[in-house]
């Protein structure tokens, strides 16, 4: 069997399109990854897809990934695993094959899908739904963990991003941070947890400024951590499967570091007053999503998980940090909610797209015929 998954920005590469194609791989079918043009892109997803059996393909702009599907060899079947449903319904179009898609929200195009997957119950309603478990829950890998210097209460994972220019500007302010939290508590260790779409020279410059870094599996990563700090995005869902406490954050100071799809991000194309009339834009439409930033808050239409946006300086957000390491009955209680959320969702979503899979291109070919 022969399938074109097509997929975007880091989150959906890693967290899902990499177990499906070990899944799909154990099948022994044949995977092409179509990466479509992305503001989130990082630049390096294809060489974190590297070393997996499928042949990937980058596109960079909308008319580069439709001439790519006019001559792309026919596949059994499309699963759309992020990005505008256009594409996904223009190569199904064009080939005469089934097309499934995978998301956590309704998206224009999904009645025009034979199949719609989702991740839990209560996301969204659509037609032709069926929940099939989170692909992240089965991209976490164990590791192998390695010990903390700090002792309990102490030590804290952060997460710098999966973009290169956000994680750039990140190491200058999480320097700060580190700097006013040693003043704090000279004993506490933060651990840096590089992106898989990181270069290895990265690790230097942390490590001379006194960060611990870590480069392996985020669960490895994480394991003895009293709590992660973190940007908005699928790691949050990673910390909720693992059971680890989490804060998230997004200093003003980053704004025009932040990604974003659609018209307004494309405001910096506009010579010198573009970046400063994209980040006022951001400012105003922002307050609408504090307290819905993290995956957890957005699944319990809630605020458990501590969200620290708006016009933080380095010192302010290593207070808040300090604040919350010190105060361990929250750290728990948030505990035992990321794992009562975790419980919904069991293992086994690849196998279970896959099964879907090859039942929409067996029923598409007895159709045919």
């Amino acid at each position: 069997m022969k399938v074109a998954f097509l997929a975007n920005g880091p989150g959906e590469v890693w967290g899902w399109c990499r177990p499906l194609i070990k899944e799909a791989a154990g099948r022994n079918w044949t995977v092409d990854v179509h990466l479509l043009p992305c503001p989130f892109a990082s630049g390096r997803e294809i060489n974190a897809l590297s070393r997996l059996p499928a042949t990937i393909s980058r596109h960079r702009t909308t008319v580069g990934a439709l001439r790519c599907f006019f001559s792309a060899a026919k596949y059994d079947a499309v699963l759309q695993l992020g990005g505008d449903l256009f594409f996904g319904r223009f190569l199904a179009w064009r080939q005469r094959v089934p097309l499934a898609c995978y998301s956590y929200g309704y998206k224009k195009g999904m009645k025009r899908c034979e199949k719609v997957l989702t991740s839990r119950p209560g996301l969204f309603s659509s037609e032709r739904l069926e929940i099939v478990g989170d692909l992240v829950l089965d991209s976490l890998e164990q590791g192998t963990p390695e010990g903390w210097r700090a002792p309990r209460g102490r030590r804290l994972a952060i997460f710098p991003g999966s973009r290169p220019n956000i994680r750039r500007k990140a190491f200058f302010f999480l320097k700060e941070i580190r700097s006013h939290l040693m003043k704090i508590d000279p004993e506490i260790e933060l651990r840096v947890l590089l992106s898989p779409f990181s270069k290895e020279s990265e690790a230097r410059p942390w490590n001379e400024n006194g960060f611990s870094v870590w480069t392996g599996t985020t669960p490895a990563g994480i394991q003895g951590a009293d709590l992660a700090l973190t940007q908005p995005g699928t790691n949050t869902l990673e910390l909720m499967y693992c059971g680890q406490p989490f804060v998230v954050a997004v200093p003003f100071s980053f704004l025009r570091q932040m990604p974003i799809a659609g018209l307004v991000g494309m405001l910096d194309r506009i010579p010198w007053v573009g970046s400063a009339l994209r980040e006022r834009i951001i400012r105003k439409a922002i307050p609408r999503h504090i307290g819905k930033m993290s995956w957890p808050n957005r699944l319990v239409k809630g605020s458990f998980v501590p969200e620290f946006i708006g016009e933080y300086s380095a010192s302010q957000l290593a207070d808040e940090v300090a604040r919350i390491l010190r105060d361990p009955e929250s750290l728990e209680t948030q505990r035992k909610r990321l794992h009562e959320l975790a419980a919904v969702v069991a293992p086994g979503a690849p196998a279970k797209i896959c099964n879907i899979l090859e039942r929409m291109a067996a029923d598409h070919e007895r159709e045919r015929k």
